[in-house]
């Protein structure tokens, strides 16, 4: 089967089982514990094959989702955030970012990350159906139905949740808002794309067949170059995708502009119409052949293997040779040198995401069932700053990360996951963090790693000592000397970090304060000696 459509991984999860705490038992909280469980394995099951008829897997989805509302908004007569949207910790592979998962202790989190794994499988889904080089018109309709949904999806998770994370969002993965604009563009796209080819079908107006062509290659360039920000190495493969599908469609739109301009006793502005379809064409099959190299995550498409990219060849090449035949035997016209304008926008057949809203929460959870629930907080590892190997950002972070360390609720195999994310992409500390495989018995050797790497006593006071060396030195240098309250404050930062090390004022009183006095103005030292 040719595959018309490029199409990234689903994203896997590790199992939840919501043992939410409960301060009085009662029947219906247990139920409603059950039923999250059970519906989340149940979608889960479902999505991992794209054969699934998408009813079943809608009416699973809406299961699910009724009853992770709850957890979102809080089921009760005064509504607003839910007590238990912290109850349960989360963990989700991204489709960019191969095996390794991120943990958040967030329902909406979770209600992000199981949105989007649904918009991938009817992406999915889509181009199973696709893949047939004859469709008939109803599968031509739920691919359109389920590319539209799946843009929705992203859509609304960007527009409305996403930004409500109180963690910090990894550059690249599927919360970072030029992934999720990748994938509604994508989608919509593609959805376009099957109103194209219905057009075409139906022998619609070449005019508007140019125009909705036009609009999707702007559409797949648009996607294009929000992976311009993204590493290449992690997207080259996809963005390859959007860049011969953007040059394939603009090749359709100049074929069809060409038609147009024909019956328009336009012969000249048709041919150089259809030599540009020609060259873009052409174009799109060495992109083609590209894309087929590139190593990336996903189900690579065969698009010069689908008979509706092998039928574009040989109309532009029956349709330039016919108006070469007119003008030169009617029109004698002049071939200009750039090809005429094509239409900006379609009157009508372009293509917006199907909006999205989350299913009323489920009956079960009563205001009853609600308050037999303890309140959560937030996890400590919301506000951990993060960590890249810089000896300075050393003690603010392990400040911070330490309340995680020493949290005896949080699994070592969850800690670990909470230490990647606290660590900066593409850092020493990262690579260090992430060459101990993924298990609860390497938490702490990543941890001694670590400590040993960038935390040992004696490498940061030598730091600080340095710092405060180098700050004297630089005032000394310069042409005025600096006031006594602003001096201050710079060394005090200094000391601080010191003292929290066990280098208390009798170490270093002997050596700081010549130095000091050395940075002042005249007739601040003996003000100084006061103090």
């Amino acid at each position: 089967m040719a595959h018309w459509f490029h199409r990234n991984p689903l994203k896997a999860t590790a199992k939840v089982n919501f043992e939410l705490k409960l301060i009085v038992s009662d029947s219906q909280a247990v139920q409603v514990c059950s039923e999250l469980r059970q519906s989340r394995n149940r979608l889960l099951d479902l999505l991992s094959d794209p054969n699934n008829d998408t009813t079943t897997l809608n009416a699973a989805f809406e299961k699910y989702l009724s009853f992770l509302h709850a957890l979102i908004v809080a089921p009760d007569e005064k509504g607003g955030e839910s007590k238990l949207r912290y109850a349960a910790r989360f963990r989700w592979t991204q489709s960019l970012f191969g095996n390794t998962p991120i943990a958040q202790q967030d329902a909406v989190f979770e209600l992000i990350s199981i949105c989007e794994n649904v918009g991938i499988w009817l992406m999915k889904h889509a181009a199973m159906i696709a893949g047939k080089d004859e469709i008939s018109m109803d599968e031509a309709k739920e691919v359109h139905k389920c590319l539209r949904k799946a843009a929705g999806l992203f859509s609304t998770m960007q527009e409305k949740y996403i930004g409500s994370l109180l963690q910090k969002l990894e550059p690249g993965s599927d919360l970072d808002s030029t992934v999720v604009n990748a994938y509604i563009s994508q989608c919509t796209a593609e959805a376009q794309e099957v109103t194209i080819a219905r057009a075409i079908e139906m022998k619609h107006a070449a005019s508007l067949i140019s125009a909705l062509a036009n609009e999707t290659s702007r559409m797949y360039a648009t996607g294009a170059n929000y992976l311009n920000k993204l590493n290449p190495a992690k997207v080259g493969k996809w963005k390859k995708y959007f860049e011969l599908k953007s040059t394939f469609y603009l090749a359709y739109a100049y074929c069809f502009s060409g038609e147009k301009l024909l019956s328009e006793e336009k012969c000249g502005d048709a041919i150089r119409a259809l030599q540009e379809s020609e060259k873009c064409y052409s174009t799109a099959n060495k992109l083609c052949k590209e894309y087929v190299t590139l190593k990336g995550p996903g189900l690579c498409a065969k698009l010069d293997s689908h008979l509706f990219f092998r039928t574009l060849g040989p109309i532009i090449k029956r349709t330039l040779e016919k108006c070469e035949r007119e003008n030169g035997f009617i029109y004698h016209q002049k071939i200009p040198a750039e090809p005429a304008p094509l239409e900006i926008k379609a009157t009508y057949g372009l293509v917006s995401p199907e909006e999205f809203n989350l299913p009323s929460i489920n009956i079960l959870w009563t205001p009853v069932a609600y308050a037999a629930f303890d309140s959560w907080k937030p996890n400590a590892n919301d506000s951990v700053n993060s960590f890249g190997g810089e000896i300075k950002d050393w003690l603010p972070f392990w400040g911070q990360f330490s309340k995680i360390d020493s949290d005896p609720n949080i699994d070592e195999a969850d800690k670990l996951q909470y230490l990647i994310q606290a660590t900066l992409p593409s850092t020493r500390a990262r690579e260090l963090v992430e060459s101990f495989p993924p298990s609860k018995e390497n938490y702490h050797k990543a941890i001694d790693s670590l400590k040993s790497r960038f935390g040992q006593d004696d490498l940061l006071v030598e730091f600080y000592v340095r710092e405060l060396l180098k700050l004297t030195i630089s005032m000394n240098s310069r042409d005025q000397k600096v006031k006594l309250p602003t001096l201050y404050d710079r060394i005090e930062t200094q000391l601080r970090a010191l003292e929290s090390l066990g280098v208390t004022t009798e170490k270093y009183a002997a050596m700081l304060f010549p130095l000091v006095e050395s940075c002042l103005s005249e007739g601040s030292s003996p003000s100084l000696a006061k103090e």
